[in-house]
């Protein structure tokens, strides 16, 4: 496979933007129908906010800590994935 065919492949070929105004409104569509089946559709529309610092106070219980870190971590990992399909959509 040619170097990078690869990251085209991420995002279907009915996915892609052609950058006219006129195809818009269904891509934006399909998008987000698309986000959602890939839980990352809250991010997009600002319903999901990256998780705050933890604030000072008592320390944290190892339970407490290990259920944000996870948190996090989904939140990291459903970013990135929006941001590496869109940038997909466009190349």
């Amino acid at each position: 496979m040619a170097e990078g065919s690869e990251d085209k492949e991420l995002v279907p070929r009915l996915l892609r933007f052609s950058g006219k105004a006129d195809d818009w409104r269904m891509w934006s569509r399909k998008f987000l129908a698309r986000a959602a089946t890939k839980n990352y559709k809250n991010i997009l529309i600002g319903m999901e906010m990256a998780p705050t610092a933890p604030i000072q106070g008592p320390p944290e219980t190892t339970a407490e800590q290990k259920e944000r870190m996870g948190k996090e971590e989904k939140f990291l990992k459903a970013n990135h994935l929006a941001y590496v399909e869109l940038l997909s959509a466009f190349f």
